[in-house]
């Protein structure tokens, strides 16, 4: 059965052919910095070329015409089935499902509430049909279907419990399709871990605590705005400050959201870029910024870790991965320098060589295990779309 996964981030869109539960190919559409750019990977190897916007806001397509050039597809009508990453809040979507006529009705019903990724999805799906046409059935696999195992404590929130039913107001946690891959990938070894944190860290950042493979507790919450402080994402604020926010600026909600989802993290209080590539340029030069911003980052995540040390009783593994955490080795470097007090030692030569592999990078006295691992979300997906067809 040949396969596409589609996974629309923040700042890129991932797509994958499967046939079975092998890899045929994979394009990454990124929006860097310097403008646009494509990778290939297949067979015969890695290419990547520059792009333009046009291209990037019709990478399905893009994608379909590179599998039907390379001979991997004789027909649109080979794929059997397609399987869309979904970030959004509310209890419907937590769960893996064929998407209907009422899968869409509810994700518009929600769009407004995390905008960040709803409505790129929307515009993804409506590619998808114009590209195919109902050939092939399309299937949601929700990012927080991971974790729909968190404990009560982690999942309320403070409020009157006839609003929270009501509005559906619950913790949901993000990047479930990310951490539940990495999960896997490392239990393949012959070390098993019981409790483990995973440092997804990208344009997109969360952290969850794992306890015998399933989630426990995790960053992000009813939204993926909540928890740590991102790229251009505020993480958690006093809400009394965004009141202050509302009363000074004259926001609408829509006007706050787009703001707290666009205008803050790194890129606000650097003033220059969420890229942590660029922060780190800017630190090198002696931008304070650029230091405030990366070092509240890293306080926000050491902090996290500490936290879910505690809750979990104890730690054996500690994972980075998300483009961050796989590649950037000073970032890792900066936050395991303050966690020897809970076991974590680096090897400081193994950290800068896994750059952008998978592997560990902790010294062999260090009592909790650190390793770096690539997220392998399209496999996750592909295998979870065998249990759905």
């Amino acid at each position: 059965m040949k396969k596409i996964i589609v996974n629309n981030g923040s700042v890129s869109k991932k797509y994958a052919l499967f046939d079975s539960d092998k890899e045929i190919m994979s394009a990454h559409y990124e929006m860097l910095p310097e403008g646009f750019v494509v990778t290939e990977t297949a067979a015969d190897g890695e290419k990547e070329a520059q792009i333009d916007r046009k291209i990037f806001d019709k990478s399905f397509s893009d994608f379909i015409g590179k599998l039907l050039d390379r001979k991997l597809l004789s027909d649109k009508k080979e794929i059997s089935a397609i399987g869309v990453r979904i970030v959004a809040p509310g209890k419907y979507f937590q769960e893996h499902r064929l998407i209907d006529d009422k899968f869409l009705f509810n994700l518009d019903d929600i769009s407004d509430l995390s905008p960040l990724h709803v409505k790129p999805v929307q515009k993804e799906l409506s590619d998808i049909r114009a590209e195919l046409g109902n050939s092939a059935k399309i299937f949601s696999i929700s990012d927080s279907a991971f974790h729909g195992t968190i404990t009560t404590a982690a999942r309320l929130y403070a409020l009157p419990r006839e609003m929270m039913e009501k509005l559906g107001l619950y913790r949901y946690g993000y990047h479930g399709i990310s951490v539940s891959s990495v999960v896997n990938e490392i239990n393949k070894g012959s070390e098993k871990y019981q409790n483990i944190v995973v440092c997804h860290l990208g344009g997109g950042s969360s952290i969850t605590a794992v306890k015998g493979n399933q989630s426990f507790d995790t960053t992000m919450g009813f939204s993926p705005l909540e928890g740590l402080p991102m790229a251009t994402r505020s993480g958690d604020v006093d809400p009394n400050v965004l009141i202050s926010i509302v009363d000074s600026e004259g926001f609408d909600t829509a006007e706050l959201q787009e703001f707290l989802y666009k205008k803050c993290g790194m890129k606000g209080l650097s003033g220059i870029s969420g890229d942590t590539r660029v922060i780190l340029d800017e630190i090198a030069k002696g931008n304070k910024d650029a230091e405030n911003a990366l070092d509240l980052y890293v306080y926000q995540i050491q902090k996290t870790i500490g936290a879910f040390f505690t809750a979990l009783g104890g730690l054996d593994a500690l994972i980075f991965t998300g483009t961050i955490g796989e590649r950037s080795a000073e970032v890792r470097r900066r936050i395991c320098d303050k966690l020897s007090l809970i076991g974590v030692k680096l090897n400081p030569g193994k950290n800068k060589l896994q750059i952008n592999g998978d592997g560990q990078i902790s010294s062999d006295d260090s009592r909790v295990r650190v390793l770096a691992v690539r997220t392998k979300e399209a496999e996750e997906m592909a295998r979870i779309i065998e249990t759905l067809v």
